[in-house]
């Protein structure tokens, strides 16, 4: 199933609409990292800098970036449901997979940016990531997304499994405890 498609196969534009922008923060990542930055603006962005010029540190910019976009989408997933609520949305329920797949997929672009700005050193992103604490709480948060979304699988596959309202709960107070750190 395509993820611009409702539960019942039609299309949706709510669904396409938020799909394309999902998209648009790691095209523009991969836009700047290729062909530099373009001057569009003197100031800062939502996007990010966008001052002009070239960078000299690619990786850096494609690594902060998403970064970025990643504890966003963490964050508007968690809202969703309160969203929802107060909202009196029902649709809005139907979109927070969308973005929760996303901001895994973010984290782990994030994650692999880390390795390439690091030259590779597996070893030396390893023994990075157990002493600095913000890099702990950021890799246990991507393992607890991964986990979960694994677990959503299955449960789509097989049926209902075990809850994990407990790891989830975790899962989100590492995430808000990095968004603080960060």
């Amino acid at each position: 199933m395509y993820p611009w498609f409702d539960r019942s196969g039609r299309f949706s534009w709510l669904k396409m609409s938020v799909f394309v922008g999902i998209l648009l923060p790691g095209t523009w990542a991969a836009f700047t990292w290729a062909f530099g930055q373009p001057a569009l603006s003197p100031a800062p962005g939502a996007l990010g800098n966008v001052a002009g010029g070239t960078n000299a540190m690619p990786v850096t910019a494609a690594l902060h970036l998403i970064g970025l976009w990643s504890v966003r989408f963490l964050l508007i997933t968690l809202a969703v449901t309160p969203l929802r609520r107060i909202g009196g949305w029902p649709r809005l329920v139907t979109l927070r997979r969308m973005i929760g797949v996303a901001a895994f997929a973010y984290v782990a672009i994030h994650f692999i940016l880390y390795i390439v700005q690091q030259n590779y050193r597996l070893a030396f992103v390893a023994s990075e990531i157990l002493l600095r604490i913000y890099l702990s709480i950021g890799f246990v948060a991507l393992l607890g997304l991964g986990f979960m979304s694994q677990h959503e699988i299955n449960h789509i596959e097989q049926g209902p499994v075990v809850p994990l309202d407990g790891l989830d709960a975790l899962a989100q107070i590492y995430a808000r405890i990095g968004a603080v750190v960060f």
